[in-house]
């Protein structure tokens, strides 16, 4: 059994991103448009693309909703969902990454 670590939630309540570096392979962020103004559009961040954005593994989820903006319409009100990648591990590896939940086919 591993120790939780105790320095794991940032300062405004949410998730370290360097908290998911384990499950960089499986684990996508969702971010998506949201409020009044918002589009709805949604865009899938890997966990070490959010870590390149941030430049920090110590910045939160919450820190990472508050730096981004609507690549199509330029709002600031986004919303970070985490969604893992279901497919077994074997699929992973040979199709390899491929973020799919909240995306339009």
């Amino acid at each position: 059994m591993t120790e939780a670590d105790p320095d794991a939630i940032g300062p405004d309540g949410t998730v370290r991103l360097r908290c998911y570096l384990p499950m960089e392979n499986s684990l996508w962020f969702f971010a998506g448009c949201q409020g009044r103004q918002g589009c709805g559009h949604v865009a899938p961040i890997g966990v070490r693309a959010a870590l390149r954005i941030m430049g920090s593994s110590e910045a939160s989820v919450g820190e990472l909703g508050r730096r981004l903006r609507c690549s199509r319409c330029g709002n600031r009100q986004v919303g970070i969902v985490l969604s893992p990648d279901t497919r077994p591990p074997e699929i992973r590896a040979s199709e390899g990454p491929r973020p799919r939940a909240g995306m339009p086919d």
